[in-house]
C-alpha cells in the first residue's frame, strides 16, 4: 500500500470535509481513514436527502398535475423515470415523451444549457448512487392494468412538494 498524503496537505473545497478530517477522526487511530470515510458517507447522504428534495420541487414544477413520478428498475438494481401519474394512477406524462418546457433559470441551476434536454435519469441514478431510497407506489395511485398490486414499484411522492 502507498502512503498517503496527509488531509491537511489536500484542503477541501467544502468546509464540512476539512472538519471532519480534523475532528471525527484521531490521526493516530489504527482506524481514522475508516471512521473519517463513515462520516463522509453520513455528510453525502445529507446532502442527496436535500437534493432529492430539490429534485422532487423540480419535478412537480414539470408535472403540477401529477402526484408522483413512478420509477422503473433496470436489471442492474438502478432506476429511471417511467411515468408521472396523479394520485389515482391517470398518467399525465411517459417519460419515452419529450419533456415539458424548464423555465431558464431552473435549467441553468440544473446546471443545463435551456435547448439541451435535462438527463432526468441520470439525475435520479445520481442520488440513488448517494444512498437515496425511494418509497413505493400507493395502491390507489397504481394503474391495476399495468402495474401489479402488492409488488414494490419506486416512486417519488410529488405531493409533498405542493
Amino acid at each position: 500500500m502507498t502512503q498517503q498524503p496527509t488531509p491537511a496537505a489536500h484542503p477541501s473545497a467544502v468546509p464540512a470535509v476539512d472538519q471532519i478530517r480534523t475532528t471525527e477522526a484521531d490521526e493516530r487511530s489504527p482506524a481514522a481513514g475508516y471512521t473519517r470515510m463513515l462520516a463522509l458517507q453520513k455528510l453525502l447522504l445529507r446532502e442527496a436527502e436535500t437534493a432529492a428534495k430539490e429534485f422532487t420541487a423540480l419535478l412537480h414544477i414539470l408535472f403540477p398535475q401529477a402526484g408522483y413520478v413512478v420509477l422503473q428498475v433496470r436489471g442492474n438494481d438502478t432506476v429511471m423515470l417511467d411515468r408521472a401519474v396523479t394520485a389515482d394512477g391517470t398518467t399525465v406524462h411517459e417519460f419515452d415523451d419529450r419533456l415539458p418546457a424548464l423555465p431558464e433559470d431552473l435549467a441553468r441551476a440544473w446546471g443545463k444549457h435551456p435547448c439541451h434536454p435535462l438527463n432526468l435519469d441520470h439525475i435520479v441514478g445520481d442520488l440513488q448512487a448517494a444512498g437515496v431510497t425511494f418509497g413505493s407506489l400507493p395502491e390507489a395511485a397504481r394503474d391495476l392494468d399495468v402495474d401489479d398490486r402488492y409488488e414494490y414499484l419506486p416512486s417519488i411522492d410529488l405531493t409533498a412538494a405542493a
